[in-house]
């Protein structure tokens, strides 16, 4: 990951210490989102939404 990628989403990053190895935290309405079965379908073709989404969710609760 490029470090200008991670100094503009510092606030979704500061999160990563917290889980266990092996772990990620996800913002509950990650949930909500898998509930559409398109989302499911992706979710299962590429694990790289899981991160995508939560950062997405994450980053616009911020700016709350």
């Amino acid at each position: 990951m490029s470090k200008k990628r991670e100094i503009k989403d510092s606030y979704f990053h500061k999160f990563e210490g917290i889980a266990p190895e092996g772990f990620l935290l996800v913002p509950e309405e990650l949930f909500d989102l898998l509930k559409d079965f398109d989302n499911w379908k992706e979710f299962k073709h590429n694990l790289e939404w899981v991160y995508d989404n939560s950062k997405k969710i994450v980053l616009k609760k911020s700016y709350i």
